[in-house]
């Protein structure tokens, strides 16, 4: 069963999947004190038949879809969370609020080779990585169903990673986030109080203090959150 619940508690929604519940509780039973061993890696170049069709891929010229001769490659997810074919219904149950588990759910394989890491790549390769992101957000916004894509990434049995080779994941929802929505919300009611954009504001502090720049180009600024909620946690803002 596959559907978005929504917390009456805290106005969150959840995607609720028994199906990846169960596996996530075998996965971790069985393999939670040893290192994933990959055999034949179905992301690896010459494996393509072992995944679904490609939804989009950088290709050098002359390669067909589904073959070798790719760097960064897109294809659904086999176990996804969401599927696209699922009719999108809301509704409720009682008094709790459920709509379908329509949505989209995709692997960006990042490189061909099973041993090399996003952080490894040359800079050309994740300049591709990147930009196969933005593709694929392009492409999805035309869809009026949907509402909010995520890119994220795991590695390593902490986070249930059972893939070693390097790759991000694209999730789509019919929702928007209730985190999202209160950011939002924020830097509107800031620029009505105030009459100045929010990021603007924040690039202006940061830059006069330089406390917290961990990077900077003509384009854009990466920062330390003034008010971080975990180590490490960084923010990318155009300028």
């Amino acid at each position: 069963m596959k559907e978005i619940r929504k917390d009456p508690f805290t106005g969150h929604w959840v995607v609720f999947n028994s199906a990846l519940r169960d596996k996530i509780f075998e996965f971790w039973k069985e393999r939670h004190y040893e290192s994933p061993k990959i055999e034949k890696c179905s992301f690896c170049e010459g494996n393509e038949s072992e995944t679904p069709n490609e939804t989009m891929a950088y290709r050098h010229s002359g390669t067909q879809p589904n073959k070798p001769g790719w760097w960064v490659r897109v294809f659904e997810n086999k176990g996804a969370v969401l599927q696209p074919d699922e009719d999108l219904d809301r509704h409720p149950i009682g008094m709790y609020d459920v709509t379908t588990g329509f949505g989209i759910h995709e692997i960006i394989v990042e490189t061909p080779k099973h041993q090399t890491q996003l952080e490894e790549l040359p800079f050309g390769q994740v300049r591709d990585v990147v930009w196969s992101f933005k593709e694929r957000i392009s492409a999805l916004k035309k869809d009026s169903r949907l509402k909010y894509v995520t890119i994220f990434k795991n590695f390593g049995l902490g986070t249930f990673g059972s893939m070693e080779h390097s790759h991000s994941q694209l999730l789509a929802t019919p929702i928007t986030p209730r985190k999202i929505k209160d950011e939002l919300m924020q830097s509107k009611d800031y620029y009505q109080d105030k009459e100045r954009c929010l990021f603007c504001d924040v690039i202006k502090q940061e830059t006069r203090l330089k406390e917290r720049i961990i990077f900077e180009t003509d384009h854009m600024i990466v920062i330390s959150p003034f008010a971080a909620l975990s180590p490490y946690e960084m923010l990318i803002l155009p300028k």
